[in-house]
């Protein structure tokens, strides 16, 4: 087998209807002529300091060379004596794909963010290259040129953050795959698009749909020929389960739709002409007030097929009413009335918890987030159905991160952009522009969100970090999904508080406020679960920062004038910069007050200022090495001062080893430092120093947290 008949393989997967065209074109486009053979070149632009996460990026990115799709060539295999300019310009010129792996080293280098980036961005802006920012460690990398790009990994979350590096790589080349696979066929796609003459006029809002059931773009999910047998066994209950926006109800429609079709078609072809055809369907959902009522009463009226969607926000009694009916139409083989239930994850699980002896009545389909491979037949039908070609479907398909909701909204506003209106006579490119498209969409979805996020933020009052902590939870997520017990045993530190989220009412509170809130955020009070069950509010909330929401809701003034001071000696400039890299981004939300010598203005007088920072610090990061250990200004003036302010509960002592010291002699061993004292930043790899600085400013956002709960309960006590 060709190496492109592997490709076309991709995800075990077939290719489906015209995109066999493409495929079939696209083998003659790329020549297995060795001589002849079209190569996609992959260039890196990365900071020296990154070069270990970079050789491990390539490691996983070696797949795609052994099937011959790309060929690498990054700035350290420039050969000895080439003149280094001319080089770079004909390797960068010539690129298909351009990697900026983004770190703070990447961004405090003057050349690469001068030179390289904007010779970079002009190629990508006029097409002749796919430019793809990487965030390889945190940083504050949106207030950059090339902020309006598609980053990844998907959903922007930087490499060293993950829990497995390996998993965020897999991430990155899963992303690169597909834009590899979209450039290969760009040639082809255009080819056959050109020649392809309409014979239907299709409306672009019926191709791309913001809400409904598509038509002309759906795809069957991999479990659909199971599905569709499920569907048809008397009897048996059908619970589809998974996240918002994977094509849950789309699927079971289409699914009850094809049966229906061929019952119709074998009575046209049977001799018994008045056996009656299948109802199609007839779909209630829980958020629908008058859909609610009808399923009171369902067992008087139920004939055909009854889809009930988002069941898991009917009322309990209601919720086993149905359970106990999904039993009983098991039980009688009823031919004539078929019950489906469509959920959040995990609601098969729920329905068994709540009669065990249903597990052996229902088929459960667990839907997780959409292939690659499905949303990018979807994008292509719709294609093909307008005559026209995205021009960078592969960020589609990214930005929507697996959901064919969000898929469908982005193709819908491009189309718009782009005045497309409906099918065009002549074949049409649709430009992507990042930056637009999902400006365009966060603006349409804050009419519709921001307000009962606002409302959401706000709970607890301007001193409470409980809802901002649960909308973090919920943004970092994969499905939109929060359970709250477990969120106690992961933040123990907070457990109290979520505690007086559940039983002070807050969320019945905030229904009653704003009704509104509840047709966003779900709340389930019995199994105290917090769900989006909204892929459009899932996808808004991610591209939010928790610093802007805070601000918008009025707490603001709890996360502003947080004084950070940092205690080094000046023998460990660079380590004080490098950390300071690390915590500008919490410093310019206004999340910290840093402060560190190099704040004091000319004229003051310095060891006042120094000693009025200590004492008004809510945390101190000491940056320990021998030099820090032999300063008689730091060991006689500032170490007195904040160990008398730790013991008083003033201040919070940060200890980080950057070099080799007797730590474990001093005063200071009482305090745990951020890492082990035989395990100093100085010995370690740059990718691990950066782990630990990351570590400095999330223990520090921490720890401020807790300070704020606690002055909050010191409060309440004394109300």
């Amino acid at each position: 087998m060709s190496n492109w008949d592997d490709w076309a393989d991709w995800n075990d997967q077939p290719m489906r209807g015209d995109w066999h065209k493409i495929s079939d074109i696209q083998q003659d486009i790329i020549s297995k002529d060795e001589d002849s053979k079209t190569y996609l070149t992959l260039y890196y632009i990365y900071a020296r300091e990154d070069a270990l996460l970079q050789s491990q990026l390539e490691k996983h990115l070696s797949l795609l060379q052994r099937w011959d799709l790309i060929s690498n060539w990054y700035s350290r295999e420039i050969v000895a004596g080439t003149k280094w300019d001319t080089q770079f310009d004909m390797h960068l010129e010539e690129a298909s794909i351009i990697l900026l792996l983004i770190s703070s080293d990447f961004l405090a280098s003057d050349y690469s963010y001068n030179t390289e980036i904007q010779r970079t961005l002009e190629r990508h802006r006029q097409g002749k290259a796919r430019v793809v920012p990487i965030i390889l460690r945190p940083c504050d990398w949106r207030a950059t040129p090339f902020a309006y790009l598609q980053p990844l990994p998907r959903n922007a979350r930087a490499v060293t953050t993950w829990d497995s590096l390996d998993a965020a790589f897999a991430d990155i080349t899963r992303s690169i795959r597909l834009i590899c696979r979209e450039l290969q066929q760009l040639s082809a796609t255009y080819i056959l698009q050109s020649s392809h003459k309409p014979s239907q006029t299709y409306q672009f809002d019926k191709v791309f749909v913001k809400s409904g059931t598509p038509t002309v773009t759906f795809v069957e999910p991999i479990d659909f020929e199971a599905l569709k047998q499920s569907l048809a066994q008397p009897g048996r209950g059908v619970v589809i389960e998974g996240p918002s926006g994977v094509g849950k109800t789309t699927a079971v429609e289409k699914a009850i739709e094809f049966l229906a079709d061929l019952e119709k078609n074998f009575n046209l072809l049977s001799a018994n002409k008045r056996r009656p055809s299948r109802k199609k369907f007839i779909a209630l959902s829980a958020r629908n007030p008058d859909h609610r009522r009808r399923l009171q009463t369902l067992r008087q009226w139920h004939k055909g097929t009854v889809i009930v969607d988002d069941f898991h926000r009917l009322d309990p009694v209601l919720r086993e009413d149905l359970i106990d009916y999904l039993k009983y139409l098991a039980d009688t083989n009823s031919t004539s009335r078929k019950l489906v239930i469509v959920g959040i994850p995990r609601t098969g699980q729920t329905l068994v918890d709540t009669s065990f002896d249903l597990s052996t009545r229902i088929d459960v389909f667990p839907f997780g987030h959409v292939s690659d491979e499905i949303m990018f037949q979807m994008v292509g039908k719709g294609e093909l159905a307008l005559n026209i070609l995205f021009d960078r479907k592969a960020d589609i398909i990214i930005a929507a991160n697996g959901s064919l909701n969000i898929a469908q909204f982005l193709c819908f506003n491009l189309c718009q952009i782009a005045k497309i209106v409906e099918t065009c006579d002549q074949s049409q490119i649709v430009p992507y522009d990042f930056d637009t498209a999902q400006s365009s969409v966060i603006k349409d979805l804050s009419r519709k969100f921001g307000e009962s996020v606002r409302r959401f933020a706000a709970m607890g009052g301007p001193r409470d970090s409980t809802s901002l902590l649960l909308l973090e939870e919920l943004i970092n997520s994969e499905d939109g999904f929060v359970s709250v017990p477990s969120f106690k045993n992961k933040r123990p530190e907070i457990a109290q508080f979520l505690e007086r989220f559940i039983t002070e009412g807050w969320m019945e509170r905030l229904y009653h406020e704003y009704p509104e809130c509840e047709q966003h955020f779900f709340f389930d009070h019995t199994k105290q679960i917090l769900v989006i069950d909204d892929p459009q509010l899932a996808f808004y909330l991610k591209q939010l920062r928790i610093s802007m929401l805070a601000r918008d809701a009025g707490k603001i003034a709890k996360l502003t004038q947080r004084k950070v001071f940092i205690s080094y000696s000046h023998e460990n400039d660079e380590w004080l910069k490098r950390l300071r890299v690390h915590l500008k981004l919490i410093e310019r939300e206004g999340i910290i007050d840093l402060w560190d010598e190099t704040k004091i203005a000319a004229g003051m007088q310095w060891r006042g200022a120094i000693l009025e920072a200590m004492r008004t610090s809510k945390v101190a990061v000491l940056l320990i090495s021998a030099e820090f250990l032999a300063s008689d200004f730091i060991v006689e003036h500032e170490l007195p001062t904040l160990l008398t302010q730790a013991a008083s509960g003033g201040t919070i002592i940060l200890p980080v080893i950057v070099s080799p010291c007797l730590f474990h002699r001093t005063k200071l061993s009482n305090f745990k430092p951020i890492n082990p004292p035989d395990k100093p930043l100085s010995l370690l790899s740059k990718p691990k120093q950066d782990q630990i600085l990351v570590g400095v400013a999330e223990t520090i956002m921490q720890h401020l947290t807790n300070i704020e709960i606690k002055k909050k309960g010191n409060t309440e006590r004394t109300q």
